[in-house]
């Protein structure tokens, strides 16, 4: 534990992550999502459902701008496959969920999602009525 503190030591984990172990298929996702953070660790990794014609999908923001963000929509069960989206930020609800929390529940097939979707949609009616 005090090695892995020193700049130097730091410094080789990161080299070594970058090279060999982020070539490992899912590495960085598991990595990511086991910490709840993605690309520099300096943010969390946003959870979210989007609305896909009549039903709702689970997903993580890797990326956003002003306008859109990059959306990881995992499968279930296998949660390290799925697809990757772009979406206007207007059309995702963030939840208030963490990132390995998601990932868990799809292992169990989506089981207690819905308590997050009902507490999302409760936040966003206060959220307009204030407004």
């Amino acid at each position: 534990g005090l090695l892995i503190k020193s700049e130097k030591i730091k410094h080789r984990v990161d080299i070594f992550e970058e090279k060999i172990l982020s070539r490992i298929p899912g590495y960085s996702f598991m990595k990511a999502a086991a910490t709840d953070t993605f690309g520099d660790g300096s943010k969390p990794m946003q959870a979210v459902m989007i609305r896909d014609d009549v039903s709702y999908m689970l997903g993580l923001v890797i990326e956003q701008n002003e306008r859109l963000c990059t959306v990881f929509v995992p499968g279930a069960p296998n949660a390290t496959s799925g697809e990757v989206k772009i979406y206007e930020i207007k059309d995702v609800i963030p939840i208030n969920v963490k990132a390995k929390d998601v990932l868990t529940s799809l292992g169990r097939l989506g089981k207690g999602s819905n308590s997050w979707l009902i507490d999302a949609q409760n936040k966003h009616s206060e959220l307009n009525i204030q407004n």
